[in-house]
């Protein structure tokens, strides 16, 4: 499509595409702030990096309306009802961009990993991911025992779906995040590393065969 030209969904392309460059503006100068903060205080910069997204996220500052900003006049990270892809709380082409990076994360990730030290480490790390699927595991699903009848009506035990649902949504992990963390310390060709690696890997494996279930 030309610019200035709408498309499908009759929504102006170049007024989208202004829409994004702010987006990901912010997003990149806030992602900066929050991993500076953090990293004074001696914790990994992603954590800031995170924190500052849910701050700035569609759920909280992203939604306060910018009357003087030409397509922000309900928000930031706002999405008109014309351009809504799913569910997805983000425009799609701010979501793309996301999962684009998110991919070459984990790839520049791969090609810096040791296989033959992460095959060696292979069981220490099942055993890693083994545990800490089982212990994140009962936690939740015990937390949801006493935690959900101040929610809501009915009694619950550990074999309760909501209990076991809540379980079982304990035990996901990001790869990406526990990766890029080991990255910026320079312990992802270290054993500990690999196995914290192999571990995450098999949270996140086993997480979603239980979610499946």
């Amino acid at each position: 499509l030309a610019a200035g030209e709408g498309d499908a969904s009759g929504v102006d392309l170049s007024e989208r595409m202004m829409m994004l460059v702010v987006q990901l503006g912010v997003i990149l100068f806030a992602a900066r702030i929050g991993g500076m903060l953090f990293e004074k205080m001696h914790l990994p910069g992603v954590l800031g990096e995170l924190c500052m997204g849910v701050v700035i996220g569609p759920s909280l500052l992203g939604s306060v309306p910018i009357p003087w900003l030409p397509g922000m006049a309900q928000g930031i990270f706002h999405v008109p009802a014309a351009i809504r892809a799913g569910a997805t709380p983000v425009s799609p082409e701010l979501y793309g961009i996301c999962t684009l990076a998110s991919v070459v994360l984990l790839f520049l990730v791969g090609l810096e990993t040791d296989l033959n030290l992460l095959v060696r480490y292979a069981l220490a790390g099942g055993l890693v991911g083994l545990g800490g699927v089982i212990v994140s595991f009962l936690v939740g699903d015990l937390l949801g025992v006493w935690l959900l009848p101040h929610i809501m009506e009915g009694h619950f035990t550990p074999i309760h779906p909501a209990c076991i649902f809540l379980g079982v949504m304990s035990t996901a992990t990001s790869v990406s995040i526990t990766a890029r963390i080991l990255s910026e310390q320079k312990k992802l060709d270290s054993p500990e590393g690999v196995t914290i690696l192999a571990g995450a890997v098999i949270d996140d494996v086993l997480g979603i065969v239980m979610l499946a279930i």
